[in-house]
């Protein structure tokens, strides 16, 4: 709940896509600060957090408003957690009879924000603050912590000393090009020496990637 949070002065009601994001951001007194679209990668997530604070001040705590906090909602809530930037979490079900409440019963994402950012205004006790140890927080700390690249690198040196001591000449011809997607089609169709030579040099693609 939100008895123990700051007094909160700008709700950002913000429904969720896959791609893009919604976003409408309200005074307490309900007057639109602003609103638009946002993209679902990390530069237009933070930007829309920078103007989030900016519109806050410093005299005034921000608020985003979601309804779902897993899938498309991770990055957002991540990068608002790093920025100590407080989010709630309304339900599906609580947003679909608060949508009901307003006029027009048409479903669109411009709407959904801004009835999320109201609801919240209205609502401030009954919300459910995200906190930084929910499940889904922690598994994008986990993410962000992995070095995928580094991942990349000790699988591709596993797979080359495998063929170094099964057929270094194998090795000799495709080790340094393992990263390659069509190199890597063809070991997982042809995972052996002897499927390879049976094969033959017709079946494979001039020339490798």
């Amino acid at each position: 709940m939100m008895g123990d949070q700051p007094q909160i002065g700008v709700l950002v009601g913000v429904d969720v896509g896959k791609e893009r994001h919604r976003a409408q951001a309200l005074t307490a007194d309900g007057e639109t600060l602003f609103e638009g679209s946002v993209g679902n990668d990390l530069a237009a997530v933070e930007e829309l957090l920078d103007q989030v604070v900016a519109v806050a001040g410093e005299e005034q705590t921000p608020l985003v408003v979601v309804d779902m906090i897993s899938g498309g909602a991770v990055l957002l809530l991540a990068a608002a957690e790093r920025r100590g930037i407080p989010v709630a979490y309304v339900t599906g079900l609580r947003m679909r009879r608060a949508a009901q409440l307003y006029d027009g019963a048409a479903k669109t994402d411009p709407k959904d924000a801004w009835v999320l950012a109201d609801y919240a205004r209205r609502n401030l006790d009954r919300l459910h603050v995200v906190q930084a140890t929910d499940r889904q927080l922690a598994r994008m700390r986990a993410l962000n912590g992995h070095d995928l690249a580094a991942d990349q690198t000790r699988i591709i040196n596993h797979l080359r000393d495998t063929l170094l001591s099964t057929c270094p000449a194998l090795e000799r011809v495709i080790g340094n090009r393992l990263a390659s997607p069509g190199i890597l089609d063809v070991l997982r169709k042809y995972p052996t020496i002897g499927q390879l030579r049976r094969a033959g040099r017709a079946r494979f693609p001039q020339p490798y990637p």
